[in-house]
C-alpha cells in the first residue's frame, strides 16, 4: 500500500521489497541464464537458418536431410520458447510442475542440440561452435531450475 507521507522513490521500495520474496531471490540465476539463453536462440537460430541454406547451396545435400533438418530447428525454437514461458510461469506463480516439465523440455532441446552436432549430413566449424555454446546454457540451467525447484518445495 503507498503511504501518502512517504516520498514516491520510497514508496516504490517498499513495493518492491514487499514482492520480493526469498524464492523469487533464489530464482534469479534461473531467470538470468533464460534471459541470455533467449538472446542466444535467435542468434542460433539465424545463424542455424543461413548455415543450412549455405550447406544446401554448396554440399549435395538430401531433401530428406534438409527437412529433417528444418524440423529439427523449427522444434528447438519451439521448444525454447515453452521452456521460457514454463520457467517465469513456475517462478511468477510458484509453480514446482512447471519447473519439471521445463526439465522435461530442457531434455529435448539438449537431444536436437545434440543432433546438430553429431548427426547431421553436414557439419560445418560455425554450427560446432554454436551447438556447444547452446550445450553450456543448457547445461548450465538444469541445475538453477533445480535449485528453483528445492527452494519452492514448502
Amino acid at each position: 500500500m503507498l503511504d501518502p507521507g512517504n516520498p514516491p522513490a520510497e514508496n516504490a521500495q517498499n513495493e518492491f521489497r514487499k514482492n520480493l520474496s526469498l524464492p523469487t531471490v533464489m530464482a534469479l540465476p534461473l531467470l538470468a541464464l533464460n534471459h541470455y539463453d533467449k538472446i542466444f536462440t535467435l542468434i542460433y537460430l539465424f545463424i542455424a537458418v543461413a548455415l543450412l541454406a549455405y550447406k544446401n547451396a554448396t554440399y549435395p545435400l538430401p531433401s530428406y536431410a534438409l527437412a529433417c533438418e528444418g524440423i529439427v530447428l523449427a522444434m528447438f525454437g519451439l521448444t525454447q520458447g515453452l521452456r521460457y514461458v514454463l520457467a517465469e510461469r513456475a517462478i511468477a506463480h510458484k509453480e514446482g510442475k512447471n519447473i519439471v516439465v521445463y526439465l522435461i523440455a530442457t531434455v529435448f532441446v539438449l537431444l536436437s542440440l545434440i543432433f546438430e552436432l553429431r548427426l547431421q549430413t553436414y557439419v560445418v566449424l560455425a554450427e560446432v561452435i554454436t551447438n556447444w555454446t547452446g550445450v553450456v546454457f543448457v547445461v548450465l540451467e538444469v541445475p538453477a531450475a533445480l535449485w528453483v525447484l528445492k527452494v519452492d518445495e514448502p
